[in-house]
């Protein structure tokens, strides 16, 4: 909205008040938020408009969190969220135990060794009407699976304003690289 100001009124002291008080206010999804204190807020919506405006990211509803924000804009990057703990290891989780010096190295010998052997099943599932190995559950109600799905959307939350923040800040910078998405 256009604010008329005339050069009788740049000399009262409460309409130059409220223009200054103007600039340090931004609309960011229909709230007015001050700029002094959301400046991660507004870099990050900066960036939204830019990735919108190339086709990259969907209108956002207003009712968006800040934090669902800045993860529309690291996905339309090509950034996913992980929310491991920081000291994580795969090697905790490997199983195998089998040392293989060079994999691709063929060990005829070992292999020469080992034959196909047929084995019918037919004894194994005598009966495939009855068997509950057959037999499917039924699903879980849809309120249920609705219900576990919002409890384990909310307990994976990670707060990524910040990084995003830094990498947009990044690739609006003058100096340096450009993510293609930035350009």
């Amino acid at each position: 909205m256009a604010l008329n100001i005339t050069t009788k009124n740049l000399s009262s002291d409460t309409i130059r008040k409220s223009v200054s008080s103007k600039k340090n206010k931004r609309s960011i999804r229909g709230k007015t938020v001050s700029a002094a204190d959301s400046t991660r807020l507004i870099i990050a919506n900066d960036a939204f408009k830019s990735l919108k405006s190339k086709g990259l990211v969907k209108d956002q509803n207003v009712n968006v969190s800040d934090n669902d924000l800045a993860l529309d804009v690291l996905s339309s990057i090509g950034c996913s969220v992980s929310a491991e703990p920081i000291d994580m290891s795969l090697l905790s989780s490997q199983t195998d135990t089998e040392t293989i010096d060079n994999e691709n190295i063929f060990d005829e010998i070992a292999m020469s060794k080992i034959t196909n052997d047929n084995i019918e099943a037919f004894d194994k599932f005598p009966n495939t009407d009855s068997d509950p190995f057959y037999t499917l559950d039924d699903a879980p109600p849809r309120t249920t699976t609705s219900k576990i799905r919002t409890t384990s959307d909310l307990q994976n939350i990670v707060d990524v304003q910040q990084i995003t923040t830094d990498v947009v800040a990044l690739n609006f910078a003058s100096k340096g690289t450009t993510l293609k998405q930035f350009k």
